[in-house]
């Protein structure tokens, strides 16, 4: 059951698109340069006070940086973690529409949300690939 979840939650975002753009049926047979090239990729990326990741960081563990599944799913708005203390946190993961990211940016938050859902074109005040 498991996998028929993770499998319809992946179509939902985008994966047979996926596969179509690779000109195959299914995951396991696109080819393993691809696979590798993605599995090579750091899970974050720190550039001077700022931190880049896909979702966000573990705020309740000493070190942040060590919890890969956060970085992936989590979705927080704020953290207190020492060692996150001054930095500006950019990520991604979940959808919010171009006029919420609009004004996250230009509040000056230290916490920006990035995703304007470009897969959800369809979705009025989404469908834009956001950039900063």
């Amino acid at each position: 059951m498991e996998d028929f979840q993770q499998n319809v939650a992946w179509n939902y975002n985008g994966g047979n698109t996926t596969l179509q753009s690779f000109g195959v049926n299914e995951p396991t047979e696109i080819s393993t340069k691809y696979i590798d090239f993605i599995s090579s990729l750091k899970y974050y990326h720190i550039e001077d006070d700022i931190i880049l990741v896909h979702a966000g960081l573990n705020d309740n563990v000493i070190n942040p940086f060590n919890d890969m599944h956060q970085m992936l799913w989590s979705r927080n708005n704020k953290y207190s973690n020492p060692v996150l203390i001054g930095k500006s946190i950019i990520h991604g993961h979940t959808p919010i529409s171009v006029e919420n990211c609009e004004k996250i940016v230009l509040s000056n938050s230290n916490i920006i949300n990035l995703d304007t859902g470009c897969v959800y074109k369809e979705k009025k005040g989404f469908g834009k690939l956001t950039a900063l």
